[in-house]
């Protein structure tokens, strides 16, 4: 495998398991979106606490020039 299909594995993996966190407090889902084509990893936190809508970006990983952006 090439350093870059590694780093995207490596990402991958490392990044999974944010997505089964259970918030005790709050009705908040994490969602991964894994673009392995542009090199964009994203974990990010949706919900809604009472009336409001909560969506925030928890982990953005980048690749960049083969380099891991974090």
């Amino acid at each position: 495998m090439d350093k870059l299909g590694n780093y995207q594995m490596i990402i991958c993996q490392v990044m999974q398991p944010y997505v089964e966190i259970k918030y005790a407090n709050f009705p908040i889902k994490n969602r991964a979106a894994f673009d392995n084509k542009n090199g964009q990893y994203v974990i990010i936190s949706e919900g809604w606490i009472e009336q409001k809508h909560f969506h925030s970006c928890l982990i953005h990983v980048e690749i960049i020039d083969n380099q891991v952006w974090i």
